[in-house]
């Protein structure tokens, strides 16, 4: 069971059970949002040679929201569990679904690049991939992005995210509001950097 703020590790699974709710924020300032009942794995967090985040998620089922910063040039992939692999090239927010055999990439703002289609194409914000789990050929592009109830819930968060960040980095010292924690320490209040 988790608990808040607890720190994750390459390798860890989380799973959001019905009706319930889970966010993990990346240290480029990135995070991920499971609308239960939802599960993705950890696939990868570290770090390359030059210092940049480097973080891989397996969306394994469920509504899952993604907004990636991509600050400190982070490299940012996602994948469903058969496979089928995306590579956020850009800051990006985006929904991806996975119902039994079928899964749906929406990408509200942005781009992603689909990796295992054979061509390297771009989903654009305002579109939506859709796809049946192992069968990359039978996918389908729609020039919108359907309604999900979750997507107030998201945008709430990316909000409350944006507030307190701002905010935050007003007393971190840091033109980066987006730096790991800052929404967190301008949401609980105010704070002083001392040097020693």
């Amino acid at each position: 069971q988790a608990i808040n703020k607890m720190p994750l590790t390459g390798g860890a699974r989380v799973y959001a059970a019905e009706d319930s709710k889970a966010e993990l924020e990346f240290e480029d300032g990135s995070s991920i949002r499971l609308a239960g009942p939802a599960q993705i794995s950890l696939n990868q967090l570290s770090f390359a040679p030059d210092g940049s985040p480097v973080n891989q998620i397996e969306i394994d089922s469920g509504l899952v929201y993604v907004y990636a910063r991509l600050n400190d040039h982070a490299g940012f992939r996602i994948q469903d569990s058969n496979g089928e692999s995306f590579a956020i090239t850009q800051p990006s927010h985006l929904r991806f679904k996975v119902e039994e055999h079928i899964a749906s990439l929406s990408v509200m703002d942005g781009g992603v690049e689909v990796l295992n289609d054979g061509t390297n194409s771009t989903i654009r914000g305002g579109e939506t991939y859709n796809y049946i789990l192992g069968q990359p050929e039978s996918a389908a592009r729609l020039a919108r992005v359907p309604q999900e109830n979750e997507d107030a819930w998201d945008q709430q968060r990316d909000r409350y995210d944006d507030q307190y960040a701002a905010t935050g980095a007003q007393y971190s010292g840091s033109d980066n509001p987006d730096a790991y924690g800052v929404a967190d320490l301008g949401y609980y209040g105010s704070y002083d950097d001392i040097p020693g």
